[in-house]
């Protein structure tokens, strides 16, 4: 997939790197994530610091209204971090776990230290409690979910096949079938981010298979 050659580069480029770029089951995020909720994001701000390139973000608070927790307590909103962006209005699944200081996918870059002081001093300004933008779930109409590329649920979740049969750019009919320079940049950029690296499951099925891998972490973490 694009997406995952991009990263393999900036890998290879970085200085040091604690980042997760493997595809993960549903059951392994559930057990090592601290809250599940289903949220609606109520408002977001980003933040910055002042890098030798201009002002960089180091990330972004959000404040979300609880719609359910599915593992963790929480109150009906809550406060959080990511690296990404979410769409303000939007509802999704998010993986939380507290924790202060870098996001733990971040890659992170050799910086002259006075620069590294700066993007420090913004972390500290982050919230601890932070989503991860390898694990999310984003609702579609009629109670469907867009699971992240590197979330894996399982087969009984009943992953949903999507058929797409016209797709239109500025009025015209866009064929799928050429190859990469025959279709339009912004269209390219719509199949292979979101079309061939996304599934689409039923919230209906989504749902009761997080609870399970809730379920099945908590009797792992009392057995002996």
């Amino acid at each position: 997939m694009r997406r995952l050659v991009i990263l393999s580069a900036v890998l290879a480029a970085a200085a040091t790197a604690q980042a997760r770029f493997l595809r993960e089951p549903l059951d392994e995020t559930v057990a090592r994530t601290e809250a599940i909720l289903d949220v609606g994001i109520a408002s977001v701000r980003t933040q910055g610091w002042d890098s030798s390139e201009g002002v960089a973000t180091c990330g972004y608070i959000y404040e979300a209204r609880v719609n359910e927790a599915l593992k963790g307590s929480v109150a009906k909103s809550v406060t959080f971090a990511s690296p990404e962006g979410f769409l303000v209005g939007g509802r999704y699944v998010l993986f939380l776990n507290s924790y202060a200081g870098d996001f733990p996918t971040d890659v992170h870059y050799q910086r002259p230290p006075d620069e590294e002081a700066r993007r420090q001093a913004c972390l500290r300004s982050l919230p601890e409690l932070k989503a991860s933008w390898l694990s999310w779930g984003r609702f579609l109409p009629n109670e469907f979910v867009e699971v992240s590329y590197w979330l894996v649920p399982p087969d009984e979740a009943n992953p949903a096949e999507v058929s797409i049969e016209t797709v239109r750019s500025r009025g015209a009919i866009v064929n799928f079938r050429g190859g990469l320079g025959d279709r339009p940049p912004e269209v390219d950029a719509l199949f292979y981010e979101h079309l061939l690296e996304s599934t689409v499951v039923p919230w209906s099925s989504l749902k009761p298979a997080i609870r399970n891998a809730v379920v099945q972490a908590e009797e792992s973490e009392r057995s002996p």
